[in-house]
């Protein structure tokens, strides 16, 4: 985790993730188009792994985030929830793998993939999700 925060702080943009797990490995990958991927990769697990079978936090530029993930929750099929301080988290009706949030004023827009339908949303309404500090 302390190598994650080191390789953020040199990076120099928003990151999120969904805070330090045991018994894993984190993969950071920053592309020049300024998105970034937490990954946790289970031991045994080698970085770049092709599978989309792990916890995997994006998190993706945008000049207007909020305004973005509104549009998506207006989508059929869709559901949304405020979050503290003005933020949004929007994710498929029937137990998605998949959430997208973004919280008043900021600049990123994020979405939360895992592999158990239900727990990506979970993880952003019960307040894991954050930057990487």
């Amino acid at each position: 985790a302390a190598e994650l925060v080191a390789a953020v702080g040199a990076a120099d943009r928003p990151v999120y993730w969904a805070g330090p797990r045991t018994g894993v490995r984190y993969e950071l990958t920053l592309t020049p188009t300024g998105r970034a991927f937490v990954r946790y990769l289970p031991q045994g697990v080698e970085a770049g792994d092709p599978r989309p079978d792990f916890l995997t936090v994006a998190t993706y530029p945008l000049a207007d985030p909020l305004d973005a993930v509104r549009r998506t929750a207006s989508r059929p099929g869709m559901r949304s929830e405020r979050l503290a301080g003005g933020g949004l988290v929007v994710s498929a009706r029937g137990g998605s793998t998949s959430a997208f949030f973004a919280e008043q004023g900021s600049n990123a827009q994020v979405e939360v993939y895992a592999p158990t339908p239900g727990e990506a949303l979970g993880l952003v309404l019960g307040d894991v999700v954050q930057p990487v500090r």
